[in-house]
């Protein structure tokens, strides 16, 4: 278990070399300040009132700065589909334009050759030519 050392009372503030432990320290702040913030919140469903200024404040803070962020993170993602879908309809459109010009070219020329066979056969057999 990771935290099954820093956790464990029986361990001393303080390593043998007598400077504090450092991971001990920090565990023990954590704790205060959970312990802190369970007393907040349990006399603030009590009486909204009682709940200090400052714990209001850093919680709507938080709420409103991740609010801000989703939002953010949703218009770029959007952004990003918005650009993904419209460079494939250009893409789309852009290939569907160059085939129908292709097909246009090879019809356009196509008549044109089926068109002077038939003048071509038509003098040759008498007919009247453009």
């Amino acid at each position: 278990m990771i935290g099954s050392r820093t956790s464990d009372p029986s361990r001393p503030l303080f390593t043998s070399s007598g400077l504090p432990d450092r991971r001990r320290v920090l565990f023990l702040k954590k704790t205060q300040r959970q312990q802190e913030r369970r007393e907040s919140l349990s006399s603030s469903s009590l009486s909204p009132s009682s709940l200090s200024y400052h714990a209001i404040f850093e919680r709507k803070g938080y709420n409103k700065h991740r609010q801000r962020y989703n939002h953010a993170l949703a218009d770029s993602r959007l952004d990003r589909e918005r650009e993904r879908e419209e460079s494939s309809l250009r893409y789309t459109t852009d290939t569907l334009g160059a085939l129908a010009e292709d097909s246009n070219l090879y019809m356009t020329s196509r008549f044109i050759h089926l068109h002077r066979y038939s003048c071509y056969n038509d003098a040759e057999n008498g007919g009247s030519s453009l």
